[in-house]
């Protein structure tokens, strides 16, 4: 990813709204089936990915998110320090004041995810567009 899309793909992100719709998903059941259901893609940090597939892991096997899960999850993967560590985990939860926003936040945090999408759709047009025109 050259400088240009690195900075492009950021611009359509809300790490905020991603940050608060992982802990909710630790700290309420309901919020957890909500995001669940999102895609990793969804989300522009890879450590939210990341933390994402855990969540989904773990609600697949029938065991809760929390912190202690998450934290167990993450480490038999390796992928505990990847992630930030514990501490990462204890900054999403304690960036959530209150779960009861969940959707919103899931809804900003898919609005950016299908702008990242259609910005990368109409990248790889325009390429085409000018690759066409520099053969003819």
């Amino acid at each position: 990813m050259s400088e240009m899309q690195f900075a492009d793909h950021f611009a359509y992100s809300n790490t905020d709204s991603e940050m608060s719709v992982l802990g909710a998903a630790m700290q309420d059941a309901k919020a957890l089936k909500l995001v669940i259901e999102m895609a990793p893609e969804e989300f522009t940090l890879p450590e939210h990915r990341l933390i994402l597939m855990a969540m989904k892991s773990l609600a697949e096997d029938g065991k809760p998110v929390d912190l202690v899960t998450m934290h167990d999850q993450l480490s038999a993967g390796k992928k505990i320090d990847i992630i930030g560590g514990v501490a990462y985990l204890m900054r999403l939860i304690s960036f959530t004041p209150t779960t009861a926003n969940v959707k919103t936040h899931i809804g900003i945090v898919r609005e950016c995810s299908a702008r990242r999408q259609l910005k990368s759709i109409i990248a790889r047009s325009e390429e085409r567009r000018v690759g066409k025109e520099c053969r003819s």
